[in-house]
C-alpha cells in the first residue's frame, strides 16, 4: 500500500479543535487540546500576539516552531507551533512569552491513518521563505511561499499547514478558504481584538505546481496587522512486516 500515486491519499485524519484561549496581558499562553486527542497525535497551535513569538519558549509540552514571524515596527506576531502528543486528553502545557502581552491561541489535533507503522517526523519539518505580514487595513491574508520554491517535484508525504492572524478591531470577520485546503478554525473575539485561522491542504496530485508558491486568500472585511505562516510536517515509517512500504521520509513525488 502506498500513499504516493497519481492521486495522493491524505495519510492523516482531523481529530478536532481544542478550546480558544485568550488573554489581554500575560506571559503564559495556555493550551487546551481537543478531549479526543491521543498519544502520538500531532497538535497544531496558532498564536497571534502583541509580543515577539520568535522568542516564545516551550513550557513543557514539547512545542517546536513550525513557522513564525514578528513585525517589530507594528508590534504583532503570528506563530504556528507543533508537538507530538505524549498522552491522551485535553490538558496541555503551553508557551512562555518573553514579556506580558495580549495574545490569542487556538489549536487542533491530527492523527496518522496507520498509527502502528507511521509517525509524525518533526525533525524534517519545513517552513515558508518569509512569513506574510502587512499593517495597513486591507483584505489580503496571503499564504506565503515555501522555502525551496520551484521544487514541487520533491514533496514528502505529510501535512501542509497554513496559519494566520489579524487585528479585527473588535469586530470578528472570516477568512476565505484557499483552493484545495480544508479550514479547521477561523475565529476571533472582541478582547483582545484578534482573529486566528488554520487550514490544511486537502488535495494533492503528482505534477501539482503550487505546492511551494504563495497562495492568495482574502478576509471578508479589511483588517490591520495581518500575518500568515506556512509549514509542512512529514509523516514517515518503516516497511511493514510483510514487506509492503507504508511510507518513508525518503519517498517523493516524481
Amino acid at each position: 500500500m502506498s500513499y504516493i500515486s497519481g492521486a495522493i491519499a491524505i495519510p492523516f485524519t482531523a481529530v478536532g479543535n481544542g478550546t480558544l484561549t485568550t488573554n489581554a496581558g500575560s506571559t503564559t499562553v495556555t493550551v487546551t487540546a481537543n478531549a479526543s486527542t491521543q498519544a502520538h497525535d500531532l497538535i497544531v497551535l496558532v498564536v497571534y500576539a502583541a509580543a515577539d513569538l520568535t522568542l516564545a519558549v516551550d513550557a513543557g509540552e514539547g512545542w517546536q516552531v513550525l513557522d513564525v514571524g514578528w513585525d517589530s515596527t507594528n508590534s504583532f506576531s503570528v506563530g504556528m507551533f507543533v508537538c507530538v502528543s505524549a498522552r491522551d486528553g485535553a490538558t496541555r502545557n503551553g508557551l512562555t512569552l518573553p514579556a506580558s502581552a495580549a495574545w490569542t491561541a487556538q489549536n487542533t489535533s491530527f492523527r496518522v491513518v496507520h498509527r502502528g507503522v507511521m509517525r509524525w517526523n518533526l525533525a524534517q519539518m519545513s517552513r515558508s521563505t518569509d512569513w506574510f505580514n502587512a499593517s495597513a487595513s486591507a483584505t489580503a491574508l496571503q499564504i506565503p511561499a515555501y522555502r525551496g520554491a520551484g521544487k514541487a517535484d520533491q514533496f514528502y508525504q505529510g501535512i501542509e499547514l497554513a496559519g494566520g492572524g489579524y487585528n479585527n478591531g473588535g469586530t470578528t470577520t472570516t477568512v476565505a478558504g484557499a483552493t484545495n485546503y480544508n479550514e479547521h478554525f477561523d475565529t476571533g473575539q472582541v478582547s483582545p481584538p484578534h482573529g486566528v485561522t488554520l487550514s490544511s491542504r486537502s488535495n494533492l496530485a503528482q505534477g501539482t505546481t503550487n505546492l511551494y508558491a504563495a497562495i492568495t486568500r482574502n478576509l471578508a472585511v479589511a483588517k490591520t496587522n495581518r500575518g500568515s505562516v506556512r509549514g509542512f510536517v512529514p509523516i514517515d515509517g518503516p516497511l511493514s512486516i510483510d514487506g509492503r512500504r507504508y511510507g518513508s521520509s525518503a519517498r517523493r513525488v516524481a
